[in-house]
């Protein structure tokens, strides 16, 4: 009876105990047992398992195969097949026991005891026996260095023991521009690219953590960077584009494969070639006509596969073109590696996997930290379309994971993704659906090593923040729209959340300010950086709105009453000198935490943004002093649109990001009523994406653009267009709606505008050469789902402008798709 007790005392606390074991990712299977191992203080055991033969008291660690086979057959190891990256660790009073039949199943064995010693409490290891192997063989991780920063190699090669601590094995840097060859070294930014020999560098330092680093370099949309140089117009299919119909594409291609592939050991080249939105509109035009633009981009990319096997290489690609031509799967090249990405959360990614199952190709599956042009990633969606995409990828059949991380935009900084990045790895290596909470108390004892869990409170916290409206999903956007009108103009923005937000940051701070970890405590200041950003904007938002206040009602009292205009003066002064000061900080700051990551080049353009803000509040500041000079002297003060400082409350949410078409001339007999859409269905069935391009009926391209207002309440086409006289263009969104319903419209415009909603004219009337915020009204009806709105909008004499808004309702965005909530 005693012994039954014991037993069953035993599988309460096997049962208790699965979901305890402080390692990331989750293993494979795992049974803890009420044993203890007695750890010896003073000894480094990290230091001394990431050697390669240090030997280690009570510790037996070893190859299959080895004079240890012996010792491990007793403990009944490797009655299960671990593969090539697979262990197998066994803890006691006695002992700690590790064994693989790899080197590199061994390092992953090390990586998981090594987190076990961080998370272990009172300098006892739990006794367990865990069973640990991957879901997949490819485990990766692709790094966006080419929109921006451009890492340092020693962060390149910090970035690679992170992500090999978690078990990643494959890496990749997205390329457009950043290599710099003999051959072709004009399009290589100085100071910006790296050399092959860097390359070569940073790959055999990956080799040496099981990392295979894959060439990268984009071979067809995305190039403009590379086309900016004289020497390659000649292969230009648009100004972002390759020709891929000239041979003199294919010969440039050829060049840079033969000297990026022998720098990289991977038998795989990452060519890319997605959003190729041009095909047709330069010299593959006749081609295009007679084969159809799928055709042409296969027979495109069977050369490049060409190319590559001569160099030893075997083609992967973005999906998303051939998943827009499915027939052609027939007849692209056998082997190829369709790398299939989605970013948004679904409950099913059928879509983005069947047709490469059914077809029989080799296919890895691609989510995404979400933190492209973000102040901070959006983790409400990252982190279930990493969850679920890579489950279904793993059932489909999925050869692997590319966890992508783009790193476009101004404020963007890697560790800030770092959170991410390892939750990806986690399902990577053994997909599951444990809770958030879970996941968060083992990375916070297995990798940064800390009792608390504040850094990822902090980060749910700012998840919660993205769901305040005027942050619109961390864009950071948000962040450069216009706070200073120009002199002689005024503007608008709303406060509404802004106090919210600010509150949400201190809240954010106090989590912050006191760290547990002892690991990575870097990531605390990224995301302090963050809060810094949004206490400026915030107080900015309060404070100018507040000075522009306070210097009008000192207008008021300035004969009546001086030494109340005089204290009104010197409370708007502070604040202005304030939001100044705040940001001139936020700069420094994020200068220093962006050099920490980053090459020198492309900081001046980092810096520009801020420069030219702080450029502004020095006007406003020498303006406002200009003006106070002449109230002391007994002359009236300068109105507030002449010192930049007529900055007024803004009610409502305004729809500022649109598709833009490019202008079209009234001339020739086009007049307003034309519909200068018919090359894609015409107006009343138009529903562009962006990079969309059509043929006009003079087979001219006309492609659309988008486009995000720096203004906070209109659209100034003038800006992105620039165009004069007797023109018009389109404007495009979509609007969400969980229900069918009829909501009102709320606009104003100068010119001209016709406002179609699924397809029908609802508003149609010339306007004048004034834009009035919300002049105009009118009904939308609305079905449920997805809504299209198409702007017609001709231009008035002197400007070019229009508001747009949904009148009490609540409305959140994701660029140029709207939602009601």
């Amino acid at each position: 009876m005693k012994r039954i007790l014991s037993i069953c005392l035993l599988m309460v606390i096997v049962v208790f105990n699965l979901s305890a074991v402080d390692i990331v990712p989750l293993p494979y299977k795992v049974k803890t047992t009420n044993k203890k191992f007695s750890l010896e203080t003073g000894v480094d055991y990290e230091k001394l398992l990431m050697e390669r033969n240090a030997s280690i008291k009570s510790f037996q660690m070893g190859i299959r195969g080895g004079e240890l086979d012996g010792f491990f057959q007793k403990l009944g190891f490797f009655k299960e097949e671990l593969g090539d990256e697979g262990y197998e660790l066994h803890i006691d009073n006695n002992q700690v026991v590790l064994a693989a039949n790899t080197p590199q199943g061994l390092f992953y064995g090390k990586q998981s005891l090594i987190q076990l010693i961080r998370g272990a409490k009172n300098n006892k290891l739990q006794g367990l026996h865990i069973i640990d192997k991957p879901a997949v063989k490819f485990r990766g991780v692709m790094d966006d260095i080419s929109r921006g920063p451009v890492p340092t190699l020693e962060y390149m090669k910090y970035q690679i023991r992170r992500l090999a601590e978690l078990k990643i094995n494959t890496l990749t840097y997205y390329t457009e521009h950043v290599v710099r060859t003999e051959k072709h070294p004009e399009f290589a930014p100085p100071g910006g690219a790296l050399s092959i020999a860097e390359w070569k560098e940073l790959s055999e330092y990956a080799k040496e953590y099981y990392i295979e680093l894959i060439p990268n370099f984009q071979s067809l949309g995305h190039a403009e960077k590379v086309l900016l140089s004289p020497k390659f117009q000649n292969i230009a299919e648009s100004n972002t584009m390759y020709a891929l119909t000239k041979p003199e594409t294919l010969e440039f291609m050829r060049d840079i494969y033969t000297e990026m592939s022998p720098a990289f050991e991977s038998k795989f080249f990452h060519v890319n070639c997605d959003e190729t939105f041009d095909i047709g509109r330069g010299p593959s035009a006749e081609k295009v006509k007679e084969l159809g633009a799928g055709r042409v981009y296969t027979d495109y990319m069977n050369q490049l596969s060409a190319i590559l096997k001569d160099n030893g290489k075997c083609m992967m690609m973005w999906g998303d073109i051939v998943l827009q031509y499915p027939e052609v799967l027939d007849i692209l090249a056998k082997g190829t590696v369709m790398m299939t990405w989605e970013y948004s959360d679904y409950d099913s990614y059928s879509k983005w996997i069947d047709p490469f199952v059914e077809k029989g190709f080799d296919f890895i599956v691609c989510p995404g930290v979400l933190n492209s042009s973000r102040i901070s990633p959006n983790y409400k969606m990252a982190i279930p379309n990493l969850q679920k995409f890579i489950k279904q990828g793993v059932e489909k059949g999925a050869m692997g994971v590319l966890n992508t991380v783009w790193d476009e935009g101004s404020l963007q900084t890697f560790d800030r993704d770092w959170y991410g990045v390892a939750y990806g790895a986690e399902h990577s290596w053994n997909p599951n659906e444990k809770e958030l909470s879970d996941f968060d108390a083992r990375l916070s004892k297995a990798i940064y090593q800390s009792e608390g869990r504040e850094l990822f409170a902090a980060i749910h916290k700012l998840t919660e923040m993205s769901e305040i409206g005027a942050l619109d999903n961390m864009s950071e956007l948000v962040f450069w729209k216009t706070m200073i009108p120009e002199r002689g103009k005024y503007i608008q923005y709303s406060l509404a959340d802004w106090e919210d937000v600010f509150e949400a940051c201190l809240e954010i701070d106090s989590i912050l300010s006191k760290p547990t970890a002892k690991n990575y405590i870097r990531e605390y200041k990224a995301f302090g950086m963050v809060t810094a950003e949004y206490k400026y904007l915030a107080k900015a938002k309060l404070k100018l709105t507040e000075a522009a206040s306070l210097y009008a009602e000192a207008i008021e009292f300035q004969c009546q009453n001086k030494t109340k205009a005089k204290a009104l003066l010197d409370k708007a002064l502070t604040n202005i000198a304030e939001c100044r000061n705040d940001l001139a900080k936020v700069q420094k700051d994020y200068d220093a935490i962006w050099k920490k990551e980053n090459r020198e080049y492309w900081n001046n353009f980092e810096m520009e943004s801020f420069n030219r803000l702080l450029a502004d509040y020095d006007d406003i500041i020498t303006s406002f002093n200009t003006s106070v000079g002449y109230f002391e002297q007994g002359l009236p003060l300068i109105a507030p649109a002449d010192i930049r400082l007529d900055i007024r409350e803004l009610k409502g949410s305004y729809f500022t990001y649109w598709l833009i078409s490019p202008a079209f001339n009234l001339e020739n007999g086009v007049t307003f009523d034309t519909d200068l859409l018919k090359g894609m269905g015409g107006e009343s069935t138009a529903a562009p994406f962006p990079g969309f391009s059509f043929f006009n009926e003079k087979g001219e391209s006309i492609k659309w653009m988008k486009y995000s207002s720096s203004l906070s309440d209109r659209v100034s086409l003038d800006t992105p267009l620039d165009a004069k006289g007797k023109v018009l263009s389109y404007a495009y969104c979509t609007l969400e709606s969980l229900k069918e319903q009829t909501v009102i419209a709320s606009f104003g415009f100068t010119g001209k505008l016709e406002i179609v909603c699924n397809g029908v004219s609802v508003f149609k009337r010339q306007g004048s050469e004034t834009m009035i915020t919300d002049e105009y009204q009118c009904k939308l009806n609305l079905k449920a789902g997805k809504n299209k709105i198409l702007l017609k909008l001709g231009r008035a004499t002197n400007n070019w402008e229009f508001s747009f808004r949904i009148a009490d309702v609540k409305v959140s965005s994701r660029k140029n798709k709207y939602q009601i909530d």
